[in-house]
């Protein structure tokens, strides 16, 4: 079996200070330490805020929700692609990730994408998903119709990226929404999508990791998630 090394915790934490597009998340105290002695609280917000787990539901009628999902597809080995050089918040805005970004990226963690592994792809764009929320929802870096394409031929069984969306905004300008990674590449093919990644994903890049992605059991199309990481360290007998 793996001993595991170090573990990195890749979520994004959620608040009332939480931007979304759609509104922050609101939280209420109903019971507290004064009346009760305990704090119980409720909170209402979209189930895509922060970093969240996309089921297919999300863009398939008729496609599974995350409670129809079963818990080994949400664990695997994770392979991060580091495209922040050319694709991070100093950049042009609005840039799409090709094919060959991700195959550079690939070759340069000196490892083999294979069947059913998580890739995540770094961007960079996390840094500034607190700092400057309008902006990250704005100008962000997203995959390509062909970079999605590139990874449902690997059969991956996850995609997820450290950005707002893995399609650009221009496709959801006038629906109905035709996302091409939401609504061809991806869910169609059960490769569920993690978006908003964040929190310690720039020390695992290069690394060999177990990734967990951890949503609520929801009968609903998409769930906030934990996703953590775990470094393989070395390998040992029982």
């Amino acid at each position: 079996m793996f001993k595991i090394g170090p573990t990195y915790d890749l979520t994004h934490p959620i608040s009332a200070k939480v931007y979304h597009p759609f509104g922050s998340p609101s939280f209420e105290q109903y019971e507290s330490f004064e009346r009760e002695g305990a704090q119980t609280s409720k909170v209402k917000m979209s189930l895509h805020t922060g970093t969240h787990l996309d089921s297919p539901a999300h863009f398939v009628n008729g496609g599974k929700s995350l409670d129809q999902i079963t818990v080994d597809h949400f664990i695997g080995e994770g392979l991060i692609l580091d495209v922040s050089q050319e694709f991070g918040p100093t950049c042009k805005a609005n840039q799409a990730i090709l094919a060959k970004d991700l195959a550079e990226a690939e070759k340069a963690t000196r490892q083999k994408l294979k069947t059913g592994y998580i890739v995540l792809v770094h961007t960079g764009w996390h840094h500034i998903f607190e700092s400057e929320p309008e902006r990250y929802y704005r100008d962000y870096s997203s995959l390509s119709d062909e970079a999605g394409k590139w990874l449902a031929e690997k059969k991956v069984k996850m995609v997820g990226i450290d950005a707002c969306d893995v399609d650009p905004h221009q496709f959801y300008e006038k629906p109905p929404y035709k996302p091409p990674n939401h609504t061809t590449n991806f869910l169609p093919n059960n490769i569920l999508i993690c978006e908003n990644v964040g929190g310690e994903i720039d020390s695992v890049i290069g690394k060999k990791v177990l990734l967990i992605v951890s949503p609520l059991r929801l009968v609903a199309e998409a769930s906030p998630a934990r996703i953590i990481a775990l470094k393989f360290k070395r390998r040992v007998k029982l």
